[in-house]
């Protein structure tokens, strides 16, 4: 993303908080503590060529099941990272995460997919996080695309870590999947807590 666009995103954000009303945050974002924000790390996505450090999502690998998500059902299938299950999306389709602590400092996130559907379907991914007037907001990060193979997303930006340096170093968020076309499985929702150079 270029600064440019990183900027109108952040001027635009900015705009919401000031003109829209205050609400209370949902449950999705209730929970997430300062201990959640310093997490083991590992380098996951490796095997594909990305050396960088990630943490793993809360349940971001379906270990017990969907619990802390909303929405979609897990499956008795796995990425080659991990054993147990997947999230199963079906057209139309939606999930979100559990919250997840973010900062300036957790720039992306990436997780592994495959589409055993229609193949010109796509996975949109939305981050939702809440304002400083306490407002639940729903931002658009990027869209996937995937043939039957499991196979890694792109690195995409948690733009709303750039609001960070207003309400203090660390936020929560939650992660919005929804299947636009095709049947997709997601596996390993991790967060990239490392700028990459």
């Amino acid at each position: 993303m270029t600064v440019l666009l990183r900027r109108a995103v952040l001027l635009a954000l900015l705009g919401v908080m000031v003109l829209a009303p205050g609400a209370r945050a949902d449950s999705l974002l209730d929970g997430v503590t300062s201990s959640d924000c310093y997490q083991d790390v590992s380098r996951p996505f490796a095997p594909w060529g990305d050396s960088a450090l990630y943490f793993l999502a809360p349940n971001g690998d379906f270990g017990s099941g969907t619990n802390g998500w909303q929405g979609g059902e897990v499956v008795a299938d796995s990425s080659p990272l991990s054993g147990g299950g997947a999230l199963h999306l079906g057209d139309g389709d939606r999930a979100t995460s559990p919250g997840v602590c973010v900062g300036l400092d957790t720039p992306t996130m990436r997780f592994l997919a495959r589409n055993a559907g229609d193949p010109r379907g796509e996975l949109d991914v939305d981050v939702r996080f809440e304002t400083l007037l306490g407002l639940t907001l729903t931002l658009p990060i990027g869209s996937v695309s995937s043939g039957g193979a499991w196979a890694p997303s792109p690195t995409l930006p948690i733009v709303v870590n750039l609001l960070g340096v207003l309400g203090g170093s660390h936020a929560p968020v939650a992660f919005r999947f929804r299947a636009d076309g095709g049947d997709w499985l997601i596996d390993d929702v991790y967060v990239d807590p490392y700028g990459k150079g």
